[in-house]
């Protein structure tokens, strides 16, 4: 019988239940059941009740073998989550920063947070360390066999440790899910930039597909906020207001405008900003890929006389 590549990450559960007071360094995937979950101690301790416990199931079951007797797969009720999956929304609506771009009270799409100040030369407010942060348009092209012209035009304020950190306007190609064309980049302090205009052509082969939205041919804009692990706000060490703050966003397909925003009809609903939406980046806590891949076959199978 070929085992699944979910057996592999049972052989660690076990391990761990083995080893009670191990400390597994990082954080991992919760597996639950019925109301319970499985995941590592915060401490690096566990209390042992009992001589023997089977977590995935007993001998001569197929409860934790994440199959069935012919080999096909089985969940047999567990289920996981990604805790190391980001959830901060970091790109939203705000007054911070924004009376340059519009005026008193006005708002724009800010990516930062409420940090305190760290002294008279740091303004309250500003972005963090290891930030990936995304803001995504999608709109299905005019025309799926021809190119398409766009245009995005904004006012904005850039404030980013030179060198280091960056805020990219890119659109996704057709060549992959993580592949990307930047076409403007800011890095520095670089506020009042009014009447910004980025043109660009993207051709056929790039249109994308997201089955989320039932786009078949689709142009994906991305701002693209990212952070080294050190030298932000967070460690008082480059004082900010902020990433960015970008207002009177628009955008056209050829003439036609089929997207404005100063962001002055929220409150929006969560991970929404205007017509744009926030994405994050994938976790990588679930390794067993436990949420996607149970059909996956272990690569172990091959691995004779290891």
């Amino acid at each position: 019988m070929k085992p699944r590549v979910i057996y592999c990450w049972t052989a660690a559960v076990l391990l761990l239940a083995a080893t009670a007071t191990a400390d597994v360094s990082g954080r991992r995937p919760q597996l639950s059941r019925e109301g319970g979950t499985l995941t590592n101690s915060p401490t690096g301790a566990i209390a042992a009740s009992r001589d023997t416990v089977y977590l995935l199931g007993a001998p001569g079951t197929y409860d934790g073998r994440f199959e069935l007797p012919d080999g096909s797969a089985a969940w047999h009720g567990w289920t996981s989550v990604d805790v190391t999956a980001p959830a901060t929304q970091r790109w939203h609506a705000d007054q911070y920063n924004a009376d340059n771009l519009g005026g008193p009270d006005n708002h724009a799409a800010w990516c930062g947070a409420d940090y305190a100040s760290c002294g008279p030369a740091d303004p309250a407010g500003g972005y963090g360390n290891d930030w990936n942060e995304k803001l995504d348009f999608w709109a299905e092209a005019p025309h799926p066999d021809l190119p398409t012209t766009v245009t995005v035009e904004f006012d904005a304020n850039f404030d980013t440790e030179p060198a280091v950190d960056y805020v990219e306007l890119r659109y996704q190609t057709g060549a992959g899910d993580d592949t990307y064309q930047t076409i403007y980049s800011s890095e520095g302090d670089n506020q009042n930039q009014l009447d910004q205009t980025a043109a660009f052509v993207i051709l056929p082969e790039d249109y994308v597909a997201n089955g989320d939205l039932n786009l078949d041919h689709a142009i994906h804009i991305q701002w693209n906020v990212t952070s080294t692990s050190g030298g932000s706000d967070a460690d008082c060490i480059y004082p900010s207001r902020g990433a960015c703050q970008i207002d009177n966003l628009s955008v056209r397909f050829n003439t036609t405008e089929v997207s404005f925003d100063d962001f002055e009809d929220g409150p929006y609903p969560p991970d929404t900003v205007g017509n744009w939406t926030v994405s994050y980046p994938v976790g990588v806590g679930d390794f067993a890929h436990l949420w996607r891949g149970l059909q996956d076959l272990d690569p172990c199978r091959s691995n004779n006389g290891y």
